[in-house]
């Protein structure tokens, strides 16, 4: 059976269709087959193929946030003078991209003013008249989009084979997307581990440290008790340096069992009442005399009303305030330190304000100093001493609380740490003028 003559034109179009397909699906891999390509350079090889393929001047791979209204241009490509670049933002409602982002199907406008979306922002806007995109897709979620957009009408409709040829690039993309990202988030894991794993090094040096230390000293005074002919005050020298270090040194072993039972979720706190004015006299007597010997100032400070009693933790909540109180006087060698107590309607929390005019600390060191195992700096322990829990406990213990611990600070000038705690269950707390 011979060809009927108007069957011959449409095998001519199939064939010249399916050579073409071939063509583009060959130059698309030899693209992604580049391995002296990154990844946004092969993403950029690739938006200059579809506008070669497509007829268009401007392929963007772009990334969408309907929460915030923004379209982010994270790749393109530009044929003309386009002000369109890498970082380049838009209103996600004011660009077809909102319609592709929301959408499963490729949206494919030939001729915009002569279509359904003639009266669509995007027209108007970005002057654009032709656009086919698709959405892209990262480990399940909407990510982004890859698109192809032209001010005037392409000189021809867009076929399948330009669907397919998007579609194609926009499957691509989303799996080196989730490649990429997963590359990412092992790189910052491994990043993380690493850096604990130092910490913890320099964590247990410092506790090696701060253990032999107090444990030598208790062994040096305990083998010299025993030697005979020694004078009442050398004795009495001895048995002071012996409870001293030992004090010490179950001070840095609590900060140790406190830590492991705060991660491990086992710390409780109690509910009892406390007098906030008492616990401002305490820490007069015992940070007062030591502030004073040390040649500084220390100064207590109340902004009345305050509430006469609270439902807290007191023996919590004194190992905060007096660890803060007590790095305050280390840290300084002159000037002074002083304790501000106050309460906050809202949220129903008494506020203590522990300043200082010490050495203060850089953003940088300010962002290591809550961590467990660390200190703001390494010079810290060698000139201060300590384990580095301190702080992080202090936190930790505030927000057991209702509260935290924050702290501002300017090198060379001083710090402020902030320590705020509930209230407790008290509807009506009698408020007192002091």
């Amino acid at each position: 059976m011979k060809n009927s003559p108007s069957s011959i034109p449409i095998q001519k179009d199939t064939d010249e269709s399916l050579v073409e397909q071939g063509r583009r699906i060959r130059d698309l891999h030899e693209i992604i087959s580049r391995a002296d390509l990154t990844f946004d350079q092969q993403i950029d090889e690739i938006l200059k193929l579809g506008c070669k393929h497509l007829g268009t001047e401007v392929g963007k791979v772009a990334r969408q946030d309907p929460a915030n209204n923004l379209s982010e241009t994270l790749n393109v490509f530009v044929k003309s003078e386009l002000p369109v670049k890498r970082g380049t933002t838009f209103p996600l409602d004011r660009t077809f991209c909102d319609i592709t982002f929301a959408s499963s199907e490729t949206l494919n406008i030939s001729h915009v003013a002569g279509s359904e979306f003639s009266s669509h922002p995007a027209a108007e806007f970005l002057k654009i008249q032709s656009y086919i995109g698709r959405r892209i897709v990262v480990h399940g979620k909407n990510f982004g989009t890859i698109n192809f957009s032209n001010r005037s009408q392409v000189e021809r409709p867009f076929s399948e084979a330009d669907i397919d040829l998007v579609n194609l690039m926009g499957s691509w993309v989303s799996v080196m997307m989730e490649r990429k990202l997963d590359a990412e988030e092992l790189r910052k894991s491994k990043e993380a581990a690493d850096t604990a794993n130092f910490m913890k090094s320099q964590f247990l040096a410092n506790m090696a440290h701060e253990i032999r230390t107090p444990l030598t000293a208790i062994l040096g005074y305990a083998e010299m008790l025993n030697d005979e002919g020694q004078s009442q005050e050398e004795i009495e020298h001895e048995v002071d340096s012996i409870l001293r270090a030992g004090a010490h040194l179950q001070r840095v072993i609590n900060d140790v069992l406190d830590l492991s039972k705060i991660e491990a979720g086992q710390l409780e706190v109690e509910a009892l009442e406390v007098e906030p004015f008492q616990f401002m006299s305490d820490v007069e007597s015992i940070f007062g005399d030591r502030a004073r010997n040390q040649g500084l100032e220390f100064k207590l400070n109340t902004r009345s009303p305050l509430p006469g009693k609270i439902i807290s933790d007191p023996t919590r909540l004194k190992q905060v305030l007096f660890n803060l109180c007590g790095n305050a006087i280390k840290f300084t060698d002159q000037g002074g330190v002083t304790v501000t107590l106050s309460y906050a309607d809202e949220p129903r929390q008494l506020v203590f304000e522990i300043t200082d005019t010490g050495i203060g600390m850089t953003e940088e060191e300010l962002s290591r100093l809550f961590k467990p195992f660390a200190q703001a700096s390494t010079s810290t322990t060698r000139t201060h001493g300590g384990s580095g829990l301190g702080l992080c406990i202090a936190r930790k213990l505030a927000q057991k609380l209702g509260g935290d611990v924050t702290v501002v600070s300017e090198k060379g000038v001083g710090s402020t740490f902030t320590l705020t705690i509930s209230v407790g269950e008290i509807d009506d707390p009698e408020m007192i003028n002091h």
